[in-house]
């Protein structure tokens, strides 16, 4: 197990191993361990979060530009949204979050609280 604990301490210190992969090997040693909460927290960290009330607040994402897309200009510019006028927790995987991480543009639609006219 120290070897499996030391390989994690490692592989998280080194940029080669995806934030996926690294918690992969973690759940495998909670499981190991029997720490039930942190492999179900890993779980949903791989998986995404099927209840919302159980998001971390680490995952929320605040503000950011606001465009909309016009079918003959393409993306216009709408404004800015502040940290106060838009919040949300993110329930998506931990790996789509890593490619969304490597987009140069993110399209989002937005939570259940807007709605569309």
């Amino acid at each position: 197990m120290a070897s499996l604990v030391t390989e994690l301490q490692r592989d998280i210190l080194n940029s080669k191993k995806s934030v996926t992969e690294i918690l992969r090997s973690a759940k495998l040693i909670s499981a190991k361990l029997g720490l039930k909460d942190i492999s179900e927290l890993i779980e949903s960290e791989l998986t995404g979060y099927n209840d919302t009330a159980k998001i971390p607040q680490y995952r929320e994402i605040s503000g950011g530009t606001l465009y909309y897309f016009n079918p003959v200009r393409g993306w216009m510019f709408a404004g800015n949204l502040s940290a106060h006028e838009y919040r949300y927790r993110t329930p998506q995987p931990v790996s789509d979050m890593e490619e969304l991480a490597k987009a140069k543009f993110i399209v989002t639609t937005p939570p259940g609280k807007f709605q569309r006219f």
